[in-house]
């Protein structure tokens, strides 16, 4: 399979967002510091529903006030802990095009290298360089089309990109986004001093070390 890329855009928010660090918890701290790739292979449709290139980034404009963290970037505080700096940067969207049909893939069995259907990165530089959210979107020959994510994993997981997506399409569609998204992460920051509200014995010492 022969991937070209015909253009890469930079897609930013429709509107003005808030600009502010997004303090992120220990959850999202253990997770692997790298970015995660989905594919989405949608069948072809007839050409009044098959979406375009600019309909799919106007889409995305206006998703990203919504989810207007997703345009920043990390970095790191005075302590050097990671945060995403909520600045209205960017996502990246690249187009691209194939001369092989959905069926050449078949059930993703044959051993091919999916890899050319998401956008590539690389980690040299500096991590507040790279996107949060990258996007490819690639047309096959037989009219069917490959969504490839790529979302680092600091700053979601796989039902974050679910949620992202099903607003996307819905927003493409022109209908409501049906949840509102929460970012607010210090929810599950730890009390200082803790005050827990039930006993721990897990963390008791044996009964055998009690002094007598």
């Amino acid at each position: 399979m022969k991937i070209q890329v015909k253009q890469a855009k930079i897609v930013k928010p429709a509107e003005e967002t808030p600009i502010h660090s997004l303090w992120l918890s220990n959850l999202d701290l253990i997770q692997v510091r790298f970015h995660m790739g989905i594919l989405y292979f949608y069948n072809p449709c007839s050409s009044y529903n098959l979406p375009n290139t600019r309909s799919l980034i106007d889409a995305l404009s206006k998703v990203l006030v919504l989810f207007y963290p997703a345009a920043g970037r990390l970095q790191k505080d005075k302590n050097g802990r990671l945060e995403i700096r909520c600045n209205g940067e960017k996502v990246l969207l690249v187009e691209a095009e194939t001369d092989s049909t959905i069926q050449d893939i078949g059930l993703l069995t044959q051993g091919l290298d999916l890899s050319q259907l998401v956008p590539a990165l690389t980690y040299s530089g500096d991590i507040s360089s790279l996107p949060l959210l990258l996007f490819q979107v690639t047309y096959f020959k037989c009219g069917a089309i490959c969504i490839g994510t790529s979302i680092h994993h600091t700053f979601g997981d796989c039902s974050s990109l679910e949620f992202f997506m099903e607003a996307w399409s819905r927003t493409a569609r022109g209908l409501p986004v049906k949840l509102t998204p929460f970012f607010d992460r210090t929810v599950l920051r730890a009390q200082d001093p803790p005050s827990p509200v039930f006993p721990h014995t897990e963390y008791q010492p044996p009964p055998f070390d009690n002094p007598p």
